[in-house]
């Protein structure tokens, strides 16, 4: 199912910090466009961003009762700890089935971490090994694995 798109002017006011707010919904980018055009042509203390967003993201996910996990495979005693956690927090659709390499690729004992949906922690680590098992190949890590720690609370053990 295709995601149908929504374009949101976001606003941020110079004289406050950290303040974001949301000005207005637009069907396309092109009335979103005309809105800033049209009525802020000349604003000086007021920035405003389109931001493109999905209506109803992650419905098939939702739909075929998947839940989000975090990974992590860290080096601890001579072994590679995994570490699964099914998580109630930020969605990083950006990090989606996504192998993030933390340290120098140079280094024999990266860590790693993993973000995806899955309908199962055993499901979940089989995606995460996929990507992380042929990267250990590549870069010639041989260290072996301890027992995955798995989490189903929603919270960080990590």
């Amino acid at each position: 199912m295709k995601a149908t798109k929504i374009y949101a002017v976001m606003t941020n006011d110079k004289s406050i910090a950290y303040v974001t707010n949301l000005e207005a919904v637009f069907s396309t980018y092109e009335k979103a466009e005309n809105h800033i055009n049209q009525l802020f042509p000349n604003t000086v203390n007021t920035t405003r961003e389109i931001c493109e967003f999905d209506l109803d993201p992650y419905e098939n996910q939702i739909l075929n009762k998947l839940n989000y996990y975090f990974l992590a495979a860290y080096c601890k005693d001579d072994f590679y700890q995994i570490q699964v956690d099914k998580t109630s927090d930020h969605i990083f659709s950006q990090n989606m089935n996504y192998l993030d390499v933390d340290g120098d690729p140079t280094e024999q004992e990266p860590d790693f971490t993993y973000y995806c949906f899955a309908a199962s922690a055993e499901e979940a680590l089989t995606k995460f090994k996929a990507e992380l098992l042929p990267y250990m190949k590549a870069h010639n890590i041989n260290l072996p694995f301890a027992e995955p720690k798995i989490n189903l609370s929603g919270k960080y053990f990590y």
